[in-house]
């Protein structure tokens, strides 16, 4: 839990809804309360949101459990009393805006609310135009710091028989995530490298595969291209016309592995609470590999110009691994919502498995290799003479040769 990172979320957030960037915004809002699950000001900037987008239900289960960690901050009962009376449910926008004059008798904005609601309802009370989100002086838009925020322990407690509060659940639908249109962009390996906490919380916002899948497939040809060739210049087996093909089919391979590996490293994600689907795990795969495939051009080169250096090479392309694998827990982390520790756990469960794997085969391969080589090595293994040795019984001078 980190309500550090949960402000900083919050106060993105606010930019995002003065300007109207409503997608944005919810996008932010949800990852806050991901890392601080009991931020108030996430839930309450959250169901403003979902009001300005017209998103009622949505609005009044984010307005409540706001209500539920600050029983007394008025502005958001009065906020959560609107959307109520917007869903139809004009009873228990009631019970809150009597609740707020019970606790603040004096309080205008409730008693222009409860009028309305009222008037709306056939009573005798005079009608007012429909009031607007915060209702006035009531906008959450207020200094940080001025509310109490979170408050541990704090519990519903508002008129008997009102709905009572639950947590709010992550959206399951992609409505609420912006278009991604930059995702394709080799502009983005900066980002990627020197600012990756950033770049991967504006990545809990946007979903869709085809930028990212253009990414990796820009990123991952020249390096593909660079060990194609030192492959082909330094195995006398491959000749220069088999690197076209050769690139293309472990391309191909390699993009359909990526596919696989994003699902495998999802079910552990989801292990530890993840909130940003399948697609968020896939595009925190794919752009934590720029380290990988930089380092593996650079790696390709050196094996291609100085083939004894071959080791190098390896080495290089190894830390650009580990590099990825620092930056897959921050991904995780960002666009999941999760902890460090539960993003490092989501990262390196699967990570371990993979390597102990290819161990596993590596080992298997060896010791199936040196058991032919032996094998074609024994003596009596084929039946014929082994050069060197007597094909005969020996032959003694001046005897019948047999002992």
């Amino acid at each position: 839990m980190s309500t550090s990172d949960a402000a900083a979320y919050c106060q993105a957030a606010r930019q995002n809804l003065t300007s109207g960037a409503y997608d944005q915004a919810i996008g932010q809002l949800q990852a806050a309360i991901g890392r601080d699950p009991r931020f108030f000001e996430a839930y309450e900037l959250l169901g403003w949101a979902y009001l300005q987008r017209g998103q009622t239900e949505p609005a009044v289960q984010a307005l409540s459990t706001a209500v539920g960690l600050q029983p007394s901050y008025h502005p958001v009962r009065i906020n959560l009393a609107h959307a109520l009376e917007r869903l139809g449910r004009p009873a228990d926008a009631t019970a809150h805006l009597q609740h707020v004059l019970l606790q603040d008798p004096a309080n205008t904005q409730a008693q222009q609310a409860l009028a309305a609601v009222r008037s709306r309802m056939g009573s005798q009370s005079p009608q007012y135009s429909q009031p607007t989100p915060g209702f006035g002086g009531g906008s959450p838009y207020s200094a940080p710091g001025s509310q109490g925020y979170s408050r541990p322990g704090a519990g519903p407690g508002y008129a008997s028989g009102a709905t009572p509060y639950r947590p709010y659940p992550q959206p399951t639908s992609g409505d609420y995530f912006s278009a991604d249109t930059k995702g394709w962009s080799p502009a983005n390996i900066g980002a990627v490298l020197t600012r990756p906490a950033e770049f991967f919380r504006e990545q809990s916002t946007v979903r869709g595969f085809l930028q990212p899948l253009v990414f990796y497939v820009l990123l991952s040809l020249p390096a593909l291209a660079i060990n194609g060739y030192s492959t082909t210049a330094t195995n006398p087996r491959f000749g220069s016309a088999m690197m076209i093909p050769l690139v293309a089919i472990v391309a191909v391979l390699l993009l359909m592995l990526f596919f696989g590996l994003a699902g495998f490293y999802h079910l552990f994600s989801m292990m530890f609470g993840a909130k940003g689907g399948y697609e968020g795990t896939f595009r925190a795969m794919v752009y934590t590999s720029t380290p990988y495939w930089l380092f593996g051009f650079l790696g390709g080169l050196i094996t291609a110009f100085a083939p004894s250096a071959r080791a190098i090479g390896s080495l290089v392309v190894l830390c650009g691994a580990f590099w990825g694998f620092v930056l897959l827990v921050v991904a995780i982390r960002e666009i999941h919502g999760l902890s460090t520790g539960a993003a490092f756990g989501a990262a390196a469960i699967p990570s371990a498995i993979i390597v102990a794997v290819l161990v596993l085969l590596t080992i298997t391969l060896i010791a199936g290799s040196a058991a032919v080589m032996m094998q074609n090595q024994s003596p009596g293994s084929t039946g014929l003479p082994i050069s060197g040795f007597p094909t005969s019984t020996p032959q003694f001078p001046g005897g019948s040769g047999r002992l």
